[in-house]
């Protein structure tokens, strides 16, 4: 939880002093990607205990942090204009669905992340041709 804070007192800080920078909203989207890179880099090592190498939550993290960024671009191009159409159209219900709609979208993106980087990880590894080396599934 202290992670997530500071991560999030960083991006407002850095926000509030990008805005009167030229060229504003690059660079937002520049801090944004670093930011979250970072993040999303040193969050798994320390809930997985630092069992895994920081080589290989790497792929995780750069591809959970361009998703980051997309959505951060997207949501700064598009919910302003939803909300207030929803708003006008369907009222306060509106509203919510445009603003539920953020999370879910954050949700899609932290797994689309961990999908990628277990993707990349694993990519050019054969499973082995012999059967009986195969993993098999226990079911309890």
């Amino acid at each position: 939880m202290a992670g997530w804070l500071g991560y999030l007192t960083v991006q407002d800080f850095s926000f509030i002093h990008l805005k009167h920078a030229g060229g504003a909203r690059v660079l937002i989207y520049l801090a944004t990607f670093i930011l979250a890179l970072a993040f999303y880099w040193w969050t798994p090592h320390v809930l997985l205990l630092g069992r895994v190498a920081w080589g290989l939550l790497f792929p995780a993290a750069v591809a959970t942090a361009v998703c980051v960024t997309g959505l951060g671009v997207f949501s700064a191009l598009v919910f302003s204009g939803q909300i207030v159409s929803s708003d006008a159209d369907y009222g306060s219900i509106g509203v919510m669905m445009v603003l539920l709609s953020y999370p879910i979208g954050l949700g899609v993106c932290i797994h689309l992340g961990a999908v990628a980087g277990r993707m990349w990880n694993e990519r050019g590894s054969e499973p082995p041709a012999d059967p009986e080396k195969r993993a098999t599934v226990v079911d309890r």
